[in-house]
């Protein structure tokens, strides 16, 4: 129990609510005269915020499984090697095998990229 700032009743339930720019507590009475009625919730959307979400396996991204094949260890040396023996940029790289250039980027940086970005690599 508290005081309403509004109206100055003492001992009732308040509630924070906006009032201009400013929260205040207000009472019952008062919070329905600012116009800030009570908040009804759609029955599902009140049952579908108060589920837990689902928790998610980590994915496998394809990512190269060690026992199928290795990759060379320098294989970002390798790819900035021989894009810069045909005197491709990043970008044209990029457009060459239809990925973005942040996918060359961190290729060559040494980020092990997904099987399909090897393949297209490899050609």
């Amino acid at each position: 129990m508290g005081e309403c700032e509004v109206c100055g009743a003492m001992n009732v339930g308040t509630r924070t609510v906006p009032m201009g720019r400013a929260m205040v507590s207000a009472c019952h009475r008062c919070a329905e005269r600012l116009g800030v009625g009570e908040r009804h919730v759609a029955p599902g959307i009140a049952q579908a915020s108060r589920r837990a979400a689902a928790p998610r396996k980590a994915a496998n991204r394809g990512l190269m499984r060690r026992t199928e094949r290795e990759l060379a260890q320098d294989f970002g040396q390798r790819i900035r090697k021989g894009r810069a023996s045909k005197g491709w940029s990043q970008e044209e790289l990029a457009r060459k095998m239809s990925e973005k250039v942040n996918v060359v980027k961190s290729s060559e940086s040494g980020r092990r990229p997904t099987d399909a970005v090897i393949s297209k690599f490899e050609r």
